[in-house]
């Protein structure tokens, strides 16, 4: 992940990378959660991990992903976001990864904010030089 140290097992990395799949998910305009943003990355998103994965313990990885995804209305938006969460689903390890994301929640969110700020920082960047480069003006990188 972007700029991050890998996770150092299989089922941790499969974890962090469906938590990350999960935020780029939710549906922003119809979410419950956008009237909650203040608490979204310190306990909504840490607890609704955490609860799917120990409701949906007896469906594997699916379950959890069904849970969380009708909980806070989110559903990949793209043909290549639905591939990579399908493999993800697929992985040969699904109670060793629904225990990191029970037991690893809040560390999995915390992962998931730095790369989503991350992210965030490299599309304004984008955006300022596309700016820039309509009106002709430089951007300067300081």
């Amino acid at each position: 992940m972007a700029g991050l140290e890998p996770w150092p097992d299989r089922p941790g990395e499969i974890a962090s990378l469906l938590v990350v799949a999960l935020h780029y998910s939710i549906d922003w305009d119809r979410s419950w959660v956008k009237d909650h943003l203040p608490r979204y990355w310190t306990t909504l998103l840490p607890e609704r991990v955490r609860l799917a994965a120990t409701r949906g313990q007896r469906d594997g990885l699916t379950g959890w992903w069904q849970l969380v995804c009708e909980d806070l209305v989110a559903s990949p938006r793209t043909h290549a976001e639905r591939r990579e969460i399908h493999q993800l689903l697929c992985d040969h390890e699904p109670k060793a990864v629904l225990k990191v994301l029970r037991e690893q929640g809040h560390f999995l969110v915390l992962r998931t904010r730095i790369v989503s700020q991350e992210v965030r920082q490299v599309r304004e960047a984008r955006a300022r030089e596309v700016d820039a480069a309509q009106t002709g003006e430089l951007v300067w990188e300081g």
